[in-house]
């Protein structure tokens, strides 16, 4: 653990790099759940939310979290 925190040191002197450190009572965030990818299709079709993990794969329908997460990743 002393190696990863001297690496964080290290890596937040860097330009454009903010170290941020959530405290454990803040809970878990949604985006630390799987990691999903967002699918736009033409106009004319909706778009698909495809994710995968150790023992599965599944294509659907985006819900509102979804979206807000992937919105946030995109800014």
């Amino acid at each position: 653990m002393r190696d990863q925190l001297q690496h964080l040191l290290a890596v937040a002197t860097r330009p454009g790099v903010t170290v941020q450190v959530v405290p454990l009572a803040a809970g878990v965030h949604p985006a630390l759940g799987p990691g999903f990818s967002l699918l736009d299709f033409q106009a004319d079709q909706p778009s698909l939310v495809y994710a995968e993990d150790a023992g599965s794969a599944s294509a659907r329908e985006p819900d509102a979290d979804e979206r807000t997460l992937w919105g946030m990743r995109q800014r």
